[in-house]
Parts: structure tokens; C-alpha cells; sequence
């Protein structure tokens, strides 16, 4: 259903250890699931907690093959060594076409990433389960976590992973769609949240 091609291996070497303050997870649905992976919204949250935004140019020109204007933030401070608020973090966010993503047109697909090294991803894993209220489900052998929010609940959309292009455009109209993961690639470990959204609805204000 979901083809990911992650940034995050190519903005690693941003990252230095710093002393643990607050677990990522947290930051992670402060900035990504409680914003419902909306960029703007996610960027205001960012920086308001004081995260600083960074230039996009060390992800080369790779990233944007997927993604489209790509801003980054983070709390890392190279100054101090120290993270400014809670654990060290890179917020990565962008869109990519539905089409060239996941094969359904009419649809875009907005990205909100957090990238950290004290990630615990068996934590992370066990906390999107308990947070979403179901299990992930792994079509390409890849974990992911399919929903939707209805009345402020989440409701699981596992049944979406069988579901070609044209299945997901149909639901997107009706609803926004999400799906989360949590992985290990080339070393850095990274929580992405993406958000499915008709393109029609977002035409209309919905």
C-alpha cells in the first residue's frame, strides 16, 4: 500500500548524543499526532517549544525524488551539546504525491517525522499500539499502524493495507487517513507519521 523512502539515514550526521531529558515518543505526538500531521501546525508546535529551523540542503537532492518542501527543525544545540528541549531531536516534514507514494491519485501524502537517538523502538512500537488501539500489520514487512480519527477516537484501518490506489482515494474523500511507523534505517532511528488527505476535500476546506 505504502511505499516509504525515508530522508532520515541523510540527515543523521546533524544529530550529536546529548543527556536524556524527556522521552522522544512524547515529542514525537506533541509535534506529529497531536497536530493530525499537519506541517504548518507541526512547525508552529516546533517552535514554540523553541526548536530552531535548519537548512534542507545536506538531504540532497535524494529526498526531494519522494518528498516536496522538506523544512527541518531541531533542539540540538551545537553550542551547548545539549538538546533544548527534552530528548535530541530532527523534525522532518514534507509532502509527496499520492500517485508516486502509494499508487492513488488524487490524494497527497504529508510527512511528520522525528528522528532521535535515544529512541527505544520496541518502546515506540508498544506506545503506537496502546495510542492508536490496535496492533501494526506489515504487508512489505514493514510495521505500520493504519487510522483514522472519528469524533476525536482513533479507529483502526488495517483492512486499508489490501486496498489498491483507487480503494484508498474512495475512503480518503469520506475521511483523512494515517499511518505511522516506526523504524531503524541505516542507523538512524526515526517515529514518521503520514498523513493521506483528498485532495478534493482540501479543494473544499474539509
Amino acid at each position: 500500500m505504502f511505499k516509504v523512502i525515508s530522508a532520515t539515514a541523510l540527515a543523521a550526521g546533524l544529530l550529536f548524543a546529548a543527556p536524556v531529558a524527556a522521552e522522544p515518543f512524547d515529542t514525537f505526538h506533541d509535534l506529529c499526532f497531536a497536530t493530525h500531521g499537519d506541517r504548518p501546525a507541526a512547525h508552529a508546535e516546533a517552535k514554540r517549544r523553541g526548536w530552531t529551523e535548519i537548512p534542507t540542503e545536506a538531504l540532497g537532492d535524494m529526498a526531494e525524488e519522494m518528498f516536496r518542501e522538506l523544512v527541518m527543525h531541531t533542539n540540538f544545540n551545537p553550542a551547548t551539546g545539549e538538546a533544548t528541549d527534552g530528548a535530541p531531536g530532527l523534525l522532518l516534514t514534507g509532502w509527496g504525491d499520492g500517485e508516486e507514494m502509494m499508487g492513488a491519485e488524487s490524494v497527497v501524502v504529508e510527512i511528520c517525522s522525528l528522528m532521535s537517538p535515544e529512541l527505544e523502538l520496541e518502546d515506540a512500537e508498544q506506545r503506537l499500539t496502546a495510542l492508536v488501539g490496535a496492533r501494526a500489520v506489515a504487508p512489505d514487512e514493514e510495521k505500520m499502524w493504519l487510522y483514522s480519527r472519528v469524533d476525536g477516537r482513533y479507529v483502526s484501518e488495517a483492512a486499508l493495507q489490501e486496498f489498491a490506489g483507487g480503494e484508498i482515494e474512495a475512503v480518503a474523500r469520506q475521511r483523512d487517513l494515517y499511518v505511522a511507523f516506526a523504524m531503524e534505517d541505516d542507523g538512524a532511528r526515526v517515529l514518521m507519521l503520514g498523513a493521506v488527505r483528498s485532495v478534493l476535500r482540501l479543494r473544499e476546506g474539509r
